[in-house]
């Protein structure tokens, strides 16, 4: 490994001296300027540009203007290269545009410095406006088009219903996908950021833009690559390291002023619903408010997609109340920017689960039932801010600082039950299960078949408080533009403390061992301080070819203390659950076998070398090849003092790693076509309490025993994709991966079928792989786009290995390949702004093999060897949305949920679940009252069943029940006066 780290490094000098060489006697200069709005100063696209040689007119160029960043905020530029200083012409014609002539001049440009920033925009004048004769014309909003390499929805062009915020619009934007937890994909194309006007909002938090910003405020919403922050800010090159961000553009009337959005609402079962979203925004500042609080449960509205799964239902009783603002400030001139938030939350969670559960094992199967509830709420204050100075002529040309906090407190308590059965015998307790199991003393069934049954109460505590602080700079040499260097650091501190108390009684009722009773403490604190750096350096440009060089360090100090105290021990103590003795008897109660202090020590460094190859930078052909990627060489030396029990132990661990990223894009210039290809490794090594000789027995159920010989696992990954956008607002794409995982981290089972003990110990295992192929197409079906179509198809299969054994052997391998197909289908309809169908239809199969040969049942008793998994589900119905006289508009679905082929009948079930909206907007659409039903019909289980090649589980949970909710949403716009 070292050869090959020394020969990369000599690569990489060679190449830089070389290309220095080679372009010693330099003879030309790449000019940079952006193009605007003489009103505005907003930027002007897709402009057609001539340059010409100012002496005598002499055409020098033709070009056209591309799209980029400056400052977050999406800017046009012009970009050309000039061979001798002087004055020289552009010519810029745009429709809409006045064409216009513009002086420029370049009086000298430096050895080193190939790029040249002009300091004032070329701006261009509107067209003067033209009295004509009258004109009919019928027009077909665009939903969306692309605009150099950037992607455009057109949100007019969604019809929604009143009331629907940010999400709604996301959701109906072909081509995009938002899933649970605000994760967006475009195209099959990862979204790493969502902006509002070219910002961050709230952190990144997705979920509080898509839930509070309202539809109605909307223009557009963009989809594209931008360069890292500190390039962006120090208004130097693009490096190749891109993030792809989708950015909610808001229309102009909301530039200015202030915006609010208030909601108020209440429904059967106590349910209730509040929120206020307010903006303040001008050129150069945003300030936002928000307050939240709803005990709905759920984020879905009627009427969206209809996607009222019984898998996606939201479970449990949540009530959230939640507030916070966020603030944004650029200076006028473009020196620095600030932004930053605070948030405040306090939620209460109740939750209640029954389960029933089969385990497929050699030697016939085994029978679990378990029940428990809980109640916890939990309060947490944040705050995150950051200030940024750049200065482009400057050695120091950008400098950011980002301090953040927060704090967070958390109460619970709640009970549980369980017991695993060697016959399915709980049926004939019938509803009564839980009584049974809960009684203190073992009925008959249980006396004759229950394996062990468990019974607890509990309670706990938690607080935790985090900080720290980041810095980033960018340094240049003046005049040179070949070199860019960087510098970062950080320093984190955080500290928890966790309470947890329980009442516990385990017993085997079968076998007649006495009954295992016990009152346990068990404190956890966590301590963690971290911090580190980094210094590189960037060669910027070496004729199409870049590259950089970094060096980064972290060092983390972890000090960990679990203290288990046994409080059943004391003789004359008999507490209360979440008492405890005098500090002294409570010392006497210590578990020392399962008590431990640690303290982790990780120093790790990393030499990053970094390529990126672009053919734009130096050729002008429509189809641009680029190759961009990483080595990283990993060295981290690893310290865990450890003391548990009898065992303590200094352990030290050196180590040295080779992880590799990269990627191949092929493009075209407007990005309408895009092939890419990207690979990376992986190699990280297991914990080293997994290498110690540890057994943890603290759950007399499951024992955990360590493992010295495990190796380190790798990962590698392959994928490709191919995005194309054609004419007429139809777009599509395909992908395909496959991940190998060679040496990964098995929990190595042994299961006692006499007593229902699992006793797991980590194992390297080889064989675990998985493949993914899959693609989308969105197209209108006529020529006015009234009729469009959508459908998304995804093919995957998993291969997994395990290990499990009944007998005290070596467990046995257990491999079990699956293979998933699922297709999306939509079809809208649209004749006009006032009615909106889509037809909607969802696929799911399964299809599951395994090698295991012995007696395992699947769903069924008394089947033989192992029956090979065929299940289906599918979803198919409609939503619509219609506006009605008198100002009335009506959004509803209606989806039939079906599963087929599941060896329990009772799991085959069809289930027609109806939601709708009703609302009614007053005072020119600025007050809209509402009037929600959720599942009207009453038909939406709040039962999940799973089944696969190890076992079946069937998870009954409560939900917010079926309920109508009426509420009012009032809209205020204030805007300066004109004058």
């Amino acid at each position: 490994m070292n050869k090959i780290i020394i020969a990369f490094i000599l690569a990489f000098v060679a190449t830089t001296v070389g290309a220095q060489e080679k372009n010693q006697p330099r003879d030309s200069v790449r000019v940079i300027g952006k193009v605007a709005d003489m009103l505005t100063s907003q930027p002007v696209f897709d402009v057609e540009c001539e340059l010409m040689w100012a002496a005598d007119s002499s055409l020098v160029d033709t070009l056209r203007t591309v799209t980029g960043d400056s400052n977050n905020k999406p800017t046009s530029f012009v970009m050309f290269h000039i061979k001798r200083l002087g004055l020289y012409i552009l010519r810029m014609r745009k429709d809409g545009y006045e064409t216009t002539d513009q002086l420029f001049e370049v009086k000298r440009f430096y050895r080193e410095e190939e790029i040249v920033n002009l300091d004032k925009p070329f701006y261009m004048q509107k067209e003067r406006n033209v009295t004509l004769g009258e004109v009919v014309v019928k027009a077909t909003k665009v939903k969306f088009y692309v605009n150099g390499d950037t992607l455009v929805y057109n949100a007019d062009a969604f019809e929604l219903a009143e009331g629907s915020m940010l999400d709604a619009l996301i959701q109906q934007l072909p081509g995009v996908e938002l899933k649970s937890g605000g994760d967006i994909e475009v195209n099959g194309k990862h979204v790493d950021a969502l902006l509002l006007n070219g910002k961050d909002f709230f952190n990144k938090d997705r979920r509080l833009m898509l839930d509070n910003l309202p539809s109605y405020m909307v223009k557009k919403v963009k989809a594209y690559d931008r360069s890292s922050e500190q390039l962006r800010m120090a208004g130097l090159p693009d490096d190749g390291n891109k993030e792809f961000v989708m950015d909610v553009q808001l229309k102009k009337e909301y530039s200015i002023g202030w915006i609010a959005n208030a909601e108020a609402g209440a429904g059967t079962d106590d349910r209730f619903l509040g929120r206020l979203f307010a903006l303040r925004f001008t050129p150069n500042s945003r300030l936002s408010f928000f307050a939240n609080a709803n005990n709905v449960s759920d984020d879905r509205k009627p009427g969206q997609n209809g996607d009222w799964s019984p898998l996606r239902q939201a479970t449990g009783i949540r009530s959230v109340y939640d507030a916070g603002f966020d603030y944004n400030i650029d200076e006028k001139e473009g020196r620095w920017t600030t932004s930053g938030n605070v948030r405040t939350s306090y939620t209460e969670d109740d939750a209640e689960q029954h389960t029933t559960s089969e385990n497929f094992l050699t030697g016939g199967n085994t029978f679990g039932r378990a029940y428990s509830k809980r109640h916890a709420d939990n309060f947490k204050v944040s705050t995150n801010h950051e200030f940024n100075l750049y200065r482009r002529d400057k050695v120091l040309s950008y400098l950011g600082l980002q301090p953040n906090f927060s704090y967070s407190r958390q109460h619970s308590h709640g009970e549980s039950a369980s017991a695993v059965f060697d016959e399915n015998v709980a049926e004939q307790w019938g509803k009564a299960w839980i009584d049974s199991i809960m009684a203190p003393n073992a009925g008959s069934l249980l006396l004759r078949h229950a394996l062990n049954r468990t019974i607890s109460q509990a309670k706990g505590n938690c607080h935790s408080l985090n900080t720290g602080v980041g810095a980033n700079a960018v340094f240049r040499i003046p005049h040179n533009n070949r070199f860019v260097f960087n510098a970062s650091g950080n320093i984190g501190f955080s500290d928890e403390k966790r309470h947890a108390y329980d009442h516990y009684q385990l017993d085997y009722p079968s076998s007649g061992t006495p009954t295992d009773r016990r009152n346990r403490y068990d404190l956890n604190t966590n301590r963690n301080l971290n911090y580190g750096g980094s210094i590189g350096v960037r060669r910027t440009e070496i004729g199409c070819l870049q590259l950089s060089t970094d060096y980064i360090f972290s060092h983390v100090n972890r000090e960990t203390n679990r203290s288990l105290y046994l409080l059943h021990l004391l003789e004359n103590f008999d507490g209360e659950l979440g008492t405890l003795p005098s500090a002294n008897e409570l010392y006497k109660t210590l578990d020392t076998g399962n008590s431990n202090q640690a303290e982790h020590t990780d120093d790790i460094h990393r030499l990053r070398f970094g390529y990126d190859y672009n053919s734009s930078r130096r050729h002008s052909w429509n189809l641009i090849r680029q190759f961009r990627g990483n080595v990283e060489v990993r060295f981290e030396r690893n310290q865990l003092d450890y003391q548990r029990g009898h065992l303590d132990t200094l352990f030290h661990r050196n180590m040295a790693f080779v992880q590799t990223d990269g990627d191949w894009r092929l493009f075209t210039r407007d990005q309408k076509k895009v092939f890419e290809v990207n690979f990376n490794t992986r190699i990280s090594a297991p914990g080293m309490t997994y290498l110690l000789n540890i057994r943890d027995d603290s759950d007399p159920l499951r024992i955990v025993l360590s493992n010295p010989q495990l190796k380190n696992p790798q990962r590698y990954h392959l994928g490709t994709s191919y995005r194309r956008v054609l004419s007429g607002e139809r777009l599509w794409n395909v992908s395909g991966s496959v991940n190998l995982a060679p040496r990964s981290i098995a929990m190595a089972t042994l299961y006692d079928k006499q007593t229902g003990i699992r006793t797991v110990t980590p194992q390297n295992v080889n064989g675990n792989w998985d493949a993914h192929l899959g693609g989308g197409y969105n197209t209108p079906l006529d020529h006015s786009r009234h009729l469009s179509l959508s459908t998304k198809t995804n093919l995957d299969y998993y291969r997994s290995v395990d290990l499990i054994s009944t007998t005290p052997a070596i467990p046995s391998r257990s491999i079990v390949g699956s293979y998933y197909a699922n297709e999306a289908l939509s079809l809208t309809y649209r004749p006009n702004a006032k009615l909106q169908v889509k037809g909607v239809g969802n696929v799911h199969y399964q299809h599951s093999t395994s090698d295991r040969t012995e007696r395992l049942r699947v769903g069924e008793l008394g089947s033989g060897i192992f029956e090979t998994i065929n299940v289906l589900d599918f979803d198919y119905g409609l939503t619509a949305q219609v506006e009605l006289p008198w100002s009335l508009q009506l959004a509803t679905d209606l989806t039939m949920y079906s599963r087929r082929g599941y060896a329990d009948h009772a799991m085959n079930t069809n289930e027609l679940v109806w939601n709708a909206r009703l609302s009614k907007r007053f005072l020119h659409g600025n007050l809209i009252c509402m009037l929600d039903g959720f599942d009207l019909l009453g038909n939406l289980s709040n039962v999940h069943r799973t089944i696969n090649a190890q076992g079946r589980t069937e998870t009954w949970n409560n939900v917010t029940p079926r309920y109508a909710l009426l509420h009012v949403v009032y809209r205020l716009n204030k805007q300066p006066k004109k004058k």
